[in-house]
């Protein structure tokens, strides 16, 4: 599926000798891998490549066992503390969940009832524990909700010298938006416990014809960002993050790379010298909490920073174009929603250099389903990279 000549190991990875490499591993270990399959890639073109498998294993006295199971390659991001086997001639690092080496503290949040998901919690904790994974990226971050009788926390798991930046960000961005408080922070560990706040995902209000924001409450919510303090450092834009994806297109898609260039071409460099405010960087559909077409609530603020006000009102636009293409079901409602926001954004903002910055967002989008090894994740990939061409239409 991936041909690298800088990562040799990814074709093994991605191929039917991952078996043979994961079984070496869960030998080491003690195990049987009985069967495994790939659920989800993190590829960075000529840097690093990651695998999450989902695996059956037979352990000595505990019978089959559903297990998640990682593999890394690259010379610059596999962690120290990962069983270092080899691939092709590179080293392949890998590890069984939740013990990722490079995210210490993701083994406590998944404790299974732990003392350390109980502190996690707070004092108050009344009966039994449970934990969720929401997500998680290899040796990057991760999100696990934790939850009792009385009430749930959210634990952004992340490398332990990011800890304190995470933490401070929502500190300060809490003052000036309805987004969750830190409940606790553990810099040893990397663990940030965030509170929970009420409301529905936007996604789920669209998904049941629920009453909707507006463009203007969505513009209210992009200017409280806009007047909140954060740290200098500029956020990579909507261009500028279309381009870097694009390499990854090119690998796993080679004969749409003539269509990629063109709508790259078309989207055009970000412009020199506009002036920058704070930014979300990250805003979509599944950041935020509403109810009653009311924002309740606005989440994962780890990104925010320096950057143009237009990416944020993008990223809305753009992935609700790939909540139609992915979700058929709630398609017509997302479609018609996204053409009300892009009337109320395009009244107050370059309409041109909108429609340009949201096909860049549907270009960064097109990974997504090759990173989630989707069935048929390229004709999905195409859609994306079509959508996109839709909106350059629009700004010509």
């Amino acid at each position: 599926m991936i041909e690298d000549p800088l990562l040799p190991a990814a074709s093994v990875l991605l191929g039917d000798e991952a078996g043979e490499l994961l079984a070496a591993a869960v030998d080491f270990a003690g195990g049987r891998l009985e069967s495994t399959r790939p659920l989800q890639v993190q590829y960075y073109p000529g840097q690093s490549l990651a695998v999450l498998y989902d695996a059956v294993v037979e352990w000595p006295g505990r019978g089959r066992v559903g297990e998640s199971l990682v593999a890394m390659t690259g010379d610059r991001r596999v962690p120290d503390g990962a069983l270092l086997l080899e691939a092709e001639g590179l080293q392949v690092g890998l590890w069984r969940l939740p013990h990722d080496p490079a995210l210490p503290g993701l083994a406590v949040a998944r404790g299974d009832g732990s003392d350390g998901q109980r502190r996690l919690l707070g004092d108050d904790v009344e009966g039994p524990v449970d934990a969720l994974t929401l997500s998680y990226r290899p040796a990057r971050r991760a999100v696990v909700r934790l939850g009792c009788p009385t009430h749930r926390v959210y634990v952004k798991v992340v490398r332990p010298k990011k800890a304190a930046g995470v933490r401070d960000i929502h500190a300060r961005l809490s003052a000036h938006l309805p987004s969750p408080r830190v409940r606790s922070a553990d810099e040893t560990l990397g663990l940030v416990v965030l509170e929970e706040l009420p409301g529905e995902s936007l996604v789920a209000a669209i998904a049941r014809g629920a009453k909707l924001p507006g463009p203007d409450d969505l513009l209210e919510l992009v200017d409280a960002i806009a007047s909140a303090p954060t740290a200098a450092v500029p956020l990579v834009s909507a261009r500028d993050d279309a381009v870097r994806l694009a390499g990854l297109l090119r690998r796993v898609l080679p004969d749409d790379a003539a269509v990629l260039d063109d709508v790259l071409a078309r989207i055009g460099p970000e412009p020199e010298g506009l002036p920058a405010t704070t930014i979300h960087g990250d805003l979509y559909d599944a950041q935020l909490l509403v109810d009653e077409g009311r924002i309740t609530g606005v989440l994962d603020l780890d990104r925010a920073g320096p950057g143009q006000r237009s990416d944020d009102l993008a990223r809305m636009l753009g992935h609700l174009d790939a909540l139609a293409i992915f979700r058929p079901d709630v398609a017509a409602v997302a479609t018609a929603y996204r053409d009300q926001l892009w009337a109320g954004f395009a009244a107050t903002t370059d309409a041109r250099d909108l429609a340009q910055r949201t096909a860049a967002v549907l270009v960064a989008l097109a990974t997504g389903p090759f990173a989630a090894l989707q069935v048929g994740w390229e004709s999905t990939t195409r859609a994306y990279l079509s959508g996109a061409a839709g909106w350059l239409d629009r700004a010509s």
